[in-house]
């Protein structure tokens, strides 16, 4: 199969961009040699939850951006099933292993996907705080036709009904939070960084070039964003390349894995054996699980924060 475009589609439309669906379904080669031909702004779609896969068919195909899917599972996760908001930070924390997490392009639901409104039960609260974290986060953020319309297609073909025209108010809740990204310079431009996370609550600081830091806080359910009480903060360049690290000492029995890398991306073939003694970054936050016996441990996710 070749990358070489054909013909003088590209050469006649000349596209500032590509949408590039469905990259899983072609080799990793293929899409390296087509990037680095066909001119132009390319955004891949890998349907996978893993930040790990993202990244790597990131960097390996050489896209230029691609669509969040971790951060948005993660959102239906915590404001449409009521789950810890603690895995909304084991997602940013993942934002070292990007090329450039400023390019992920965000998205709280697409047409291969149940909408938004049915995610969240048709609850209009719910959708709301999901947007609210949305625009909150770095990345681009994205919506697809009939969101702001409230569509509430689960599957095949009423995830992907015609757009409809009508006075809705996620409408206008959506065009405020433009009006506020594009007003508000941390949120339009700034680095995230955890600060804060337990099973209850996180809060990530969105850091601006120049210094302006706001905190994005989530509790209960509720998004909410606040000048942060200290502006001192920076986001060295140490974050992404990991070299400000700390030991963790992970007792037995049994196994452990969780988030990130470190802790094998809740792969259980890279489960590590306990007890284990493992270097995580600096404000780093993991989710992870022990196994023992073969089967994971009851309950809920255990919680760490490696404050600096």
């Amino acid at each position: 199969m070749s990358s070489k475009p054909r013909g003088g589609g590209f050469r006649i439309a000349k596209p500032d961009g590509l949408r590039l669906d469905a990259v899983k379904h072609l080799p990793i080669e293929f899409w390296d040699d087509f990037n680095a031909t066909v001119p132009g702004w390319k955004l891949g779609e890998l349907l996978d939850g893993n930040p790990g896969s993202i990244a790597r068919t990131w960097s390996d195909g050489r896209f230029d951006a691609m669509f969040d899917f971790p951060l948005a599972f993660a959102i239906i996760d915590v404001f449409c099933r009521g789950e810890s908001p603690a895995k909304l930070a084991a997602v940013i924390s993942n934002d070292r292993r990007y090329p450039d997490p400023a390019q992920l392009v965000t998205l709280v639901d697409n047409h291969d996907l149940p909408r938004i409104m049915s995610a969240c039960g048709g609850d209009l609260a719910k959708v709301e705080q999901a947007l609210s974290f949305m625009f909150a986060m770095r990345g681009v953020p994205s919506i697809i036709w009939g969101t702001e319309e409230g569509f509430a297609g689960e599957k095949e073909p009423a995830n992907r009904a015609q757009m409809k025209f009508e006075p809705h108010p996620l409408k206008d809740f959506i065009a405020g939070w433009m009006k506020r990204r594009a007003e508000t310079r941390a949120l339009s431009d700034g680095a995230a960084l955890t600060v804060e996370v337990d099973s209850r609550h996180v809060v990530i600081a969105r850091i601006a070039p120049d210094g302006t830091t706001v905190h994005v806080r989530v509790e209960n359910g509720q998004v909410s964003v606040v000048p942060a009480p200290d502006s001192s903060l920076s986001l060295s360049a140490q974050w992404r390349t990991g070299a400000n690290k700390k030991t963790r000492v992970f007792p037995g029995p049994g196994f452990i894995t969780g988030s990130g890398p470190e802790l094998g991306d809740w792969d259980r073939e890279k489960a590590l054996p306990l007890p284990v003694t493992v270097e995580l970054p600096v404000y780093g936050a993991f989710e992870f699980k022990r196994i023992v016996n073969g089967e994971y441990e009851p309950g809920a996710n255990h919680v760490l924060f490696v404050a600096p």
